[in-house]
């Protein structure tokens, strides 16, 4: 027996208000913090950009934004602890900790950063939404 392409395979729904898309907001969160590629790049548009407070210039477009994280978490391991949702269909803002750990020595923005040791930040990341996917991150520091 042949299926046919996409049937009886799960899909994760888009990202928005509901109580499903914000539940595929968790399955994002979930994979990004174990550093799945194959999974959270799935949420973001082709034309994504990424801003974040250790960078003048926000980082554009999908490559671009994948690579950024690659790099990223070849150095630290990044686990987000989310706190609280707000969502809609045209974004989501989301109140988290970001727990560091650095898997070697490095320097970053935010601080030199020895092997193993570990930082949590608290930050507010808002999702700008198109179509039920990711088109903008903007992570902005917290107290």
């Amino acid at each position: 027996m042949t299926w046919a392409p996409g049937v009886g395979i799960s899909k994760y729904p888009r990202l928005g208000g509901s109580n499903n898309q914000r539940a595929a907001f968790m399955a994002f969160a979930a994979g990004f913090s174990a550093g799945e590629f194959e999974t959270f790049p799935k949420f973001y548009t082709s034309d994504v950009v990424l801003k974040v407070p250790s960078s003048h210039a926000p980082v554009e477009g999908f490559d671009a934004v994948v690579k950024f994280y690659k790099d990223f978490f070849a150095k630290i391991q990044e686990t987000l602890e989310v706190e609280q949702l707000i969502c809609d269909d045209a974004g989501i803002c989301a109140k988290m900790i970001a727990h560091l750990t650095a898997l070697e020595d490095t320097k970053e923005p935010f601080g030199d950063f020895r092997k193993g040791e570990k930082l949590s930040l608290k930050v507010y990341v808002v999702y700008g939404l198109r179509d039920g996917l990711i088109s903008s991150i903007e992570v902005r520091g917290r107290d």
